[in-house]
């Protein structure tokens, strides 16, 4: 087999997973992202997909990843945290009482 039916068929099987998964979801953020995902797996090649949807090539791979990871749950679409669990810079302000 070569390379190119490999990222072919784990396309098709993305594909067809995350529009199965789709229909139950109703968090908007979650469908707009599936939704662009959709646009570029439909596209001849990833490139001309990614520029057609207006997504960063490297946001589309980093999507793929998590979808993959998770077995095409759609819900690793959703905005993570930004906020740091551990901050080194921490300090508890004491201040004498009288």
């Amino acid at each position: 087999m070569q390379p190119e039916d490999i990222s072919d068929r784990l396309l098709k099987e993305a594909r067809i997973k995350t529009y199965q998964n789709l229909k139950g979801i109703r968090d908007n953020e979650v469908r707009r992202k599936a939704t662009l995902l959709f646009k570029v797996l439909e596209a001849k090649n990833i490139l001309e997909g990614c520029r057609r949807a207006g997504l960063d090539r490297n946001t589309f791979y980093d999507w793929m990843k998590r979808l993959y990871q998770e077995e095409y749950s759609l819900f690793v679409l959703k905005n993570k945290s930004r906020r740091p669990h551990h901050s080194n810079n921490s300090y508890i302000n004491y201040t004498k009482s009288n």
